[in-house]
């Protein structure tokens, strides 16, 4: 039995040995703090970093080494992530808040896709399709919650994939004009 002298540590102060020469070199890990603090990370790049995470679970599914229904929430919480993070970075960029009346960051889709000026009825479709899955931003991280709708839905992988890969493209064009 460990005691609290022994605990075991998920993070430990950078030394030599994690120094390499490309990103695709050993060893491989996260930097937290320091120097990695001082690299801005703007809302359009973690949105980049969540969508990068949805496609490699959609890549595993297609490998068959997971089940299709395991990874269901994990995929689809990345995508919806990566939409509410890219219209964000969308308003700052036109000087839009992203806050609501009594000054809280806003999550819903809705309420975001609301203050976006211009957006083509697919598009338009597709942000309001995820935010019927989960319209308070809780269902696919903590399930309970109950969608808008009412039944069942099914979505193809392909379908998903598609789509949501236009939207990427179309709402980062708009942050990148």
């Amino acid at each position: 039995m460990k005691t609290a002298s022994q605990k075991i540590r998920l993070f430990e102060e950078p030394n030599s040995s994690i120094e390499r020469q490309s990103e695709w070199d050993e060893p491989k890990g996260f930097m937290f703090g320091g120097m990695a603090m001082f690299m801005e990370t703007s809302l359009s790049q973690i949105a980049e970093q969540y969508y990068k995470a949805a496609e490699a679970l959609l890549l595993i599914i297609k490998n068959n080494e997971t089940p299709d229904y395991e990874l269901q929430n994990p995929v689809f919480y990345l995508y919806r992530q990566t939409i509410e993070l890219l219209i964000k970075a969308i308003l700052v960029t036109e000087g839009k808040s992203t806050l609501d009346s009594k000054g809280r960051n806003i999550h819903t889709l809705q309420a975001l896709l609301d203050r976006l000026d211009n957006v083509p009825n697919d598009f338009q479709s597709l942000i309001q399709q995820l935010h019927q899955i989960d319209p308070a931003s809780t269902l696919l991280r903590y399930g309970g919650d109950k969608p808008y709708f009412n039944g069942e839905l099914w979505c193809s992988l392909t379908k998903l994939e598609y789509q949501m890969k236009r939207l990427y493209q179309y709402l980062t064009s708009r942050i990148n004009k």
